[in-house]
């Protein structure tokens, strides 16, 4: 039996054809092509590297992102602008205080967003703005979404600040304009409350102008981890506890009787009497004190 089963598999293996794949010869103009095991390899990897899903961004460096650019124009710039002003006019500061935000903003935005440049607090995040849809390249915007940023985030924010003091100045409550205002404030109010909700859900667009703007957070080196540190945190706690100490310990101590009364008894020795109508003054108080 095995000799015979042994020669049916020669004579079906001899008798099947052989089909050999011979690769093109190159021509003398071409450069050598890499072998088929490590050069396929790379190339695939390195396109689904460069293809592949962005890392998904932490919600909290999102928001303190916008958060740090949100001080640094209002605590640093806006109020340097305003010290600036007042010496021409104090007044000045306060009545035209939308329109320098409104110029700061747009400065802000010309030397950043508009130029695909990282703000502050996004290069403190070691975040960037990127294309949701993926058409603009990494790091990159449209030029419609910058324009929609700045219009969603700065131009809009001081079209309504400016109705409100306009409708709270000349208009009455039952003006069909406040209404109109008013309004419109709910409406903001709700977009952001049900943006936020998104945004804890999803991890994406942080704010109201860049989900119009469909415009994204991603890491700009994702190799860098988060640097945290809490040296603020631990000065604001311990100037907090300071602070709680001094009301509930060191001032209730300080205005208690016997302390006072160690008091003057330390200005008489050191030779600071007062005169007889303040201690007199002082007496009296007691008194009343202790009815």
């Amino acid at each position: 039996r095995f000799p015979r089963a042994h020669n049916n598999m020669s004579s079906s293996l001899t008798s099947a054809p052989a089909v050999v794949t011979v690769p093109p010869s190159p021509k003398p103009g071409d450069l050598p092509s890499k072998s088929a095991g490590n050069g396929d390899v790379s190339s695939s990897s390195s396109s689904s590297s460069s293809s592949g899903p962005f890392l998904p961004v932490l919600r909290v460096s999102q928001l303190d992102a916008y958060a740090l650019d949100n001080e640094l124009l209002d605590v640093v710039f806006l109020k340097q602008l305003q010290k600036c002003v007042d010496i021409f006019n104090e007044q000045m500061s306060v009545q035209y205080k939308e329109e320098m935000t409104l110029f700061l903003e747009a400065l802000f935005w010309y030397h950043t967003i508009r130029v695909d440049a990282p703000t502050p607090g996004m290069e403190m995040m070691n975040v960037t703005f990127v294309d949701n849809k993926g058409i603009a390249p990494f790091g990159t915007l449209r030029p419609r979404q910058k324009w929609t940023l700045l219009a969603c985030g700065s131009m809009c924010k001081y079209v309504y600040s400016k109705a409100t003091n306009f409708v709270a100045n000349k208009c009455l409550p039952d003006d069909k304009r406040s209404i109109t205002v008013k309004a419109l404030g709910t409406v903001h109010s709700v977009a952001r409350t049900m943006n936020l909700i998104l945004f804890l859900y999803s991890g994406k667009f942080p704010n109201v102008p860049q989900r119009v703007a469909n415009v994204r957070f991603a890491h700009e080196n994702p190799n860098a981890g988060r640097a945290m540190t809490f040296e603020y945190l631990n000065r604001a706690l311990a100037m907090r506890e300071i602070g709680e100490v001094g009301k509930t310990v060191v001032i209730p101590l300080v205005e208690s009787r016997g302390v006072r009364e160690l008091f003057r008894r330390a200005k008489y020795v050191l030779g600071f009497r007062q005169q007889g109508e303040t201690v007199a003054r002082l007496e009296e108080e007691e008194e009343e004190e202790e009815e």
